[in-house]
């Protein structure tokens, strides 16, 4: 398993991890499969606009930060 480090999407990944979900927790969540996550994560992988927003929806974070633009900010 790739560590946050190696991730595309860092941030997606701390905040998976900071509320205590698997990757096919959050992505049975999200509708999608784990295959999606390693396609998101390859290094010319995207998110949908569509996903972006479900991602925001569930953990009341910008897209700024989900897309690594912004830092993630863990409180509690």
């Amino acid at each position: 398993m790739a560590e946050t480090k190696d991730l595309k999407f860092k941030n997606l990944d701390i905040i998976r991890k900071a509320n205590n979900l698997t990757v096919e927790q959050m992505m049975g969540r999200l509708g999608k499969t784990r295959d999606t996550w390693y396609k998101w994560q390859a290094p010319d992988g995207e998110i949908k606009s569509a996903d972006l927003r479900k991602i925001h929806d569930m953990f009341n974070v910008s897209v700024d930060c989900i897309l690594d633009i912004q830092p993630v900010k863990i409180y509690g």
